[in-house]
């Protein structure tokens, strides 16, 4: 998740740069790993803002790249948060990760993409879902949007598992257009 302070009803959220900066010194993201001492997947988490860094690590990368550290992590903008709900795609990104997605009887949608999927249309019925990987689920059922939650953990690549509805949350089911036709519908 995002590192995010809340410094007298402020909210501020820290985001880094160590992908574009990877990039500009066309370092993979395994000689980063390697040089810092972590794995690749702590890597991974970094670069799309998924996991808190330490301040160690932060030091490590801000040697590595021979910065100083405010020009790695910066402060983004984050007041839309006191805002009663996410309407918009972009505040859903920022809130649970560009690979968000939600179900509307037998349809994802895909925030990443913007794209509506149509597939396993029993399955989804019953929220039996394949796994896709750490992306956030929801379920918008009655003009509310509900957490998704697995019954139990994903055996490997192949499984489907069933996931029961958790707590309402605060994101506006109407910025999302399930009217359009799904792209690999028959």
């Amino acid at each position: 998740m995002y590192d995010i302070l809340y410094i007298e009803e402020e909210v501020i959220m820290i985001i880094n740069k160590i992908s574009e900066l990877r990039k500009e010194e066309n370092i993979t993201q395994i000689e980063l790993a390697n040089a810092l001492k972590v794995s690749r997947q702590t890597i991974i988490s970094l670069e799309d803002n998924k996991s808190s860094i330490s301040l160690e690590l932060a030091f490590k990368i801000s040697k590595y790249f021979n910065l100083p550290i405010e020009n790695i992590f910066i402060e983004k903008d984050m007041s839309y948060l006191n805002k009663e709900k996410a309407t918009t795609i972009e505040e859903i990104k920022q809130l649970y990760g560009k690979n968000t997605i939600f179900l509307k009887g037998d349809l994802i949608y895909r925030c990443s993409t913007g794209h509506i999927e149509a597939k396993h249309h029993d399955r989804l019925l019953n929220y039996e879902l394949p796994n896709y990987g750490q992306m956030k689920k929801f379920v918008i059922i009655d003009n509310k949007v509900y957490d998704l939650i697995p019954t139990r953990d994903y055996e490997d690549r192949n499984d489907f598992v069933r996931h029961t509805v958790g707590k309402e949350v605060n994101i506006d089911p109407s910025c999302i257009n399930f009217d359009n036709k799904a792209w690999n519908e028959k």
